[in-house]
């Protein structure tokens, strides 16, 4: 699991009646879980196999439960062809009763490779 793999077994993540003693309808997925899925996103897709990232800025503004569905979207914000980095803005959302709820915000970085 990922809190074993991190580390991070803080309760929130762990235990679903202190995460609701804390306010939250059930556990709350470690944030760095969602960001993980960044790794595929620009690895496999934009800009794909060219590229290391190496940069990240995000914010999690919202939580995310056990079983919830998340739509993760890049878009280019900027290409330095000077560096070779390519930015790219980042939003992470999930409907809740027909509402769209930001879950995930940032910019990430990228090496473009030869």
């Amino acid at each position: 699991s990922f809190a074993k793999l991190s580390g991070d077994n803080n309760p929130l993540h762990m235990n679903k009646s202190f995460a609701i003693k804390k306010g939250f309808k059930d556990r709350v997925a470690h944030g760095l879980l969602l960001a993980s899925k960044l790794s595929s996103l620009i690895g496999t897709k934009l800009p794909g196999k060219n590229c290391l990232l190496i940069e990240e800025k995000l914010a999690f503004p919202n939580p995310v439960y056990p079983n919830e569905k998340i739509l993760i979207k890049a878009k280019v914000d900027n290409i330095n062809r000077i560096l070779n980095v390519l930015t790219l803005k980042i939003k992470g959302e999930k409907k809740e009763k027909n509402e769209t709820i930001s879950v995930l915000r940032g910019t990430v970085i990228c090496k473009l490779l030869s």
